[in-house]
């Protein structure tokens, strides 16, 4: 699936219909080269989502949900249906800035029971099923539809979509006998798809087994930084705001992802929140029983007659 990078600080929601009956329950995987969320809501709890702020009402009910996941191969699994029906895949990506897309899209990858049935809202739907059985999109309306090639699973689909005009489709399958003999040209035209997918996948493994190596020093980094320096405030925050730099510039060279990024930065934060409430407590070395003063923006120490920081500016 992909689905078009909207304006810096906005959202973009896609939602792939299906139906399902009471007490069924489903799952599968699904993933994103970028940090998304998943829900997977009843057709009320949908038509309520608000398409601007990207957020359910408080009344909704998820059967599934997860949020700001990165990477693929995530697992979900809902509840039971409470009742027979259509329900929702929904999709959310928010563009925070820190993402680096190819061709402004973001590219998302679902899989389901092969014995789903799809309502979908795409105008142009690519179907990769088991080898030994296809699945033909019967179009509601006016709809362009593409098969490409085919994998084997028994059990799941996996179904890649173009975010286009709304336009229900309904998904079927139906078993088709396999011929015995295969013509020589289609079968190094097969093994030459499997060699290419194989490929591709064992790339993107090494990529992000670099990117998860990548993570673990750097939040390594940051706990023996802070350990280090802790006893000098003021050299241990410069340390941390320096790392803090180094990340950015590792995620705009695409070396960790934005999730990646995030857990780093929540890691710089709660030290150098926990730098500032430890330097205010700290008492001023000396005679005379006085406190310390210091900057509760910066933890700079500050002289006792002095009105503003010295260092950030700010009011005592």
């Amino acid at each position: 699936m992909t689905i078009t990078q909207p304006p810096l600080g906005q959202c973009s929601v896609f939602g792939l219909a299906f139906s399902a009956k009471a007490n069924q329950v489903i799952g599968g995987t699904f993933g994103a080269d970028v940090s998304i969320s998943l829900y997977i809501v009843s057709e009320n709890d949908y038509a309520a989502l608000n398409k601007t702020s990207c957020a359910l009402p408080a009344s909704a009910s998820p059967l599934f949900e997860e949020t700001n996941v990165v990477g693929t191969h995530n697992n979900y699994g809902t509840t039971p249906f409470p009742a027979d029906g259509t329900y929702y895949f929904v999709f959310i990506y928010r563009n925070t800035g820190f993402a680096q897309l190819t061709n402004n899209y973001v590219t998302i990858t679902l899989s389901f029971p092969s014995s789903l049935t799809l309502v979908s809202p795409s105008t142009i739907v690519t179907t990769v099923v088991s080898s030994t059985m296809t699945s033909p999109l019967t179009s509601m309306s006016s709809s362009s539809i593409s098969t490409t090639s085919s994998i084997s699973s028994p059990t799941s689909s996996v179904i890649l979509l173009t975010t286009s005009i709304a336009a229900p489709i309904a998904s079927s399958t139906e078993i088709q006998p396999t011929s015995s003999a295969m013509p020589l040209t289609n079968l190094f035209l097969v093994l030459a798809v499997a060699i290419v997918a194989a490929g591709g996948l064992i790339g993107v493994f090494l990529f992000k087994s670099r990117k998860r190596s990548a993570l673990s020093s750097y939040l390594t980094k940051i706990d023996s930084t802070y350990n280090q320096y802790a006893v000098d405030r003021i050299e241990c925050r410069t340390q941390l705001e320096r790392l803090k730099s180094d990340a950015i510039e590792m995620l705009k060279k695409g070396k960790i992802d934005e999730g990646h990024f995030l857990m780093l930065d929540e890691k710089i934060s709660e030290y150098l929140k926990d730098l500032t409430q430890t330097t205010a407590k700290e008492p001023l070395s000396g005679t005379g029983g006085d406190q310390a003063m210091f900057c509760k923006n910066c933890g700079a120490k500050l002289a006792s007659e002095e009105k503003l920081c010295r260092k950030c500016g700010t009011k005592r």
